[in-house]
């Protein structure tokens, strides 16, 4: 790797950790997950280096945790689009049942779509098409196609169930878990 790629991970890598080691209880605020302000764009960065997988991983739990609980629009830059293809990333390349639950759980769905009237990249339309095409593109390079449902022309496929998704056993840190 050369030293301009190493800058870049050495300095993602230490917001991530940086992020990990924050101490939320002190704001009782969740840090932005979102692909572009938020944890879910360095996950991305991050499931492509082997040696930042522990640090992805870490971070694409709390992720999925925080996800799970806000009501975030779909978005791909700005919502759940966006971090559902972070938690992908890093449950393909360390092939975590649990991350792809948490995925899929979050992953717009067709009324998502149908009631979007945003075209845009950012928010809109083109988003989650970019983002429902991302496992299309995925099992291209990786030859495994067999286990991608293609979109229809009109409305996207729901999203893939992974099995065993009945029941996360991540644990939601103090300052976020709900109230009996």
């Amino acid at each position: 790797m050369g030293p301009l790629f190493r800058h870049t991970l050495d300095a993602v890598l230490g917001q991530a950790n940086a992020i990990l080691a924050d101490d939320v209880g002190k704001s009782g605020l969740p840090p932005t997950v979102t692909a572009y302000a938020g944890t879910a764009g360095i996950v991305l960065e991050l499931a492509q280096h082997p040696d930042a997988l522990t640090t992805a991983s870490e971070l694409a739990r709390s992720a999925a945790l925080i996800a799970e609980r806000v009501d975030a629009p779909p978005a791909l830059l700005y919502g759940r689009m966006g971090i559902s293809l972070a938690l992908q990333a890093v449950a393909n390349a360390t092939a975590n049942t649990k991350l792809h639950c948490a995925a899929d759980a979050i992953m717009p769905g067709k009324e998502d779509i149908v009631s979007e009237q945003r075209v845009d990249v950012t928010h809109g339309l083109a988003g989650l098409g970019i983002g429902y095409l991302a496992p299309v593109r995925h099992s291209t390079i990786t030859g495994d196609r067999k286990q991608i449902p293609l979109p229809s022309p009109r409305l996207p496929a729901p999203p893939p169930q992974h099995q065993n998704c009945e029941t996360p056993d991540i644990q939601l840190p103090v300052p976020f878990e709900e109230e009996p």
